[in-house]
């Protein structure tokens, strides 16, 4: 009897045991997802080498790209009193009334900050859409001079991107937007526009998204896990223990957390740039995803070109001016 008693507290401790290293494991994945170092703007210019990766080596300003008159703003989140986000809001009109003008909204992915993001103005000014935007270049949480918080991968971007356009539209009175994302930005603005609760909070405003660009986004989020826990021999089961803690972080909403199923339906016109050679965010998942896309969604793929960099490689230089053109011209 005694034997028997022992091998029952053996197995107990044995399952409680593995419960307890299953539980966080996917404890672990679920944080690693969420959570990440942030790139501050003071690491970020002290480092230059980091900078030429970023494409703007002695030109991180706005100014350096023609646009003089903008703000560096920080503010609280109409939406988290928790969260303070910041970035560099540019005023490209003639006057100084600013009402009812367009503004495009741009965000980048993880790991950086909106330095990574300010060439991209180089873009607006050859193209002259100037003319048309002011511009917002902001460091959603965890990124620059924003708080840190959960990413959700990029669910809870989203509704750092809602509160942007909150504030724009009670600072500066910019009413209609559009929007640019990169990487998981560019999962969490199409979230933005699939969220009924953030929708609901911007159409109260009488906040209007026009349009929306993505460039090199996440395409499929579980699909990414699963093929980062591959890459670093992690067991599948943590990949299934992880989704589901996301289930109740992500408020259920992380099986939707795919293009395929966003784009489907989507309420406005989104352009999608996309390199064939993408290692992180890969062609492979975002074809699969593509295949359901709505005729609203146009696609412009690369041949060449890095993660986000599509932009960098001189041969792709004036066909990615032209579709941002005629997508936020027309």
């Amino acid at each position: 009897m005694k034997k028997i008693k022992l091998l029952k507290i053996i197995v107990s401790i044995f399952i409680v045991a593995v419960f307890s290293v299953l539980v966080l494991g996917g404890l672990y994945g679920l944080n690693s997802a969420n959570y990440y170092d942030k790139l501050t703007m003071d690491e970020a210019l002290q480092n230059r080498e980091m900078l030429e990766n970023f494409g703007c080596l002695d030109k991180t300003t706005p100014t350096a790209y023609g646009f003089e008159n903008y703000e560096d703003i920080k503010f609280t989140s109409p939406l988290n009193k928790k969260i303070t986000l910041s970035g560099w809001y540019i005023r490209t009109g003639k006057t100084e009334n600013f009402a009812n003008r367009k503004l495009l909204l741009i965000t980048e992915g993880r790991w950086v900050n909106r330095l990574k993001a300010i060439k991209y103005l180089e873009v607006i000014k050859n193209t002259g859409l100037d003319e048309q935007y002011d511009i917002y270049i902001g460091d959603m949480r965890n990124a620059g001079d924003s708080s840190v918080g959960n990413t959700g991968m990029g669910y809870n971007i989203a509704e750092d991107i809602a509160a942007s356009l909150i504030h724009l539209n009670q600072t500066y009175k910019n009413n209609s937007f559009a929007i640019w994302g990169f990487s998981q930005s560019g999962m969490a603005a199409a979230v933005l526009a699939d969220r009924k609760d953030l929708q609901a909070e911007l159409n109260k405003r009488h906040i209007t998204i026009e349009k929306t660009i993505l460039d090199s986004p996440m395409s499929n989020v579980f699909k990414m896990i699963e093929r980062e826990a591959e890459t670093n021999h992690i067991p599948k089961i943590f990949v299934y223990i992880t989704y589901c803690f996301m289930h109740f972080d992500y408020d259920f909403y992380v099986d939707k957390m795919c293009l395929g199923k966003i784009l489907n339906t989507p309420p406005y016109p989104f352009l999608i740039l996309q390199s064939r050679q993408d290692q992180l965010t890969l062609y492979s998942f975002f074809e699969e995803e593509s295949k359901t896309f709505s005729p609203q969604v146009r696609v412009k793929l690369f041949d060449i070109g890095a993660h986000v960099s599509s932009y960098l490689v001189s041969k792709n230089k004036q066909a990615y001016e032209e579709e941002i053109k005629i997508f936020l011209e027309k």
